[in-house]
């Protein structure tokens, strides 16, 4: 899915309009007209997650221990 953000006229309103890349043309999710003199910026996403939890969890030793972690003496009002 695309993002694609169109500037039109003097006053350069700016609007948001999600559609699709398809065979080099954009298609609009909604039945939107731009003029033929509109300035248009498509942002592509991948859509993957940064990162996929199940796939590091897989990774993992099955003999894995965290350990203690250490973060110095207490300052204010923290209780262990």
């Amino acid at each position: 899915m695309s993002v694609i953000y169109a500037s039109v006229g003097i006053m350069r309103t700016v609007a948001k309009y999600k559609g699709r890349v398809e065979k080099g043309k954009i298609k609009l999710l909604l039945d939107i007209k731009l003029s033929k003199d509109a300035e248009v910026i498509v942002i592509i996403s991948d859509n993957k997650p940064k990162f996929d939890l199940t796939e590091m969890v897989k990774r993992m030793p099955v003999n894995y221990i965290d350990g203690e972690e250490n973060f110095g003496k207490l300052e204010g009002k923290e209780f262990w």
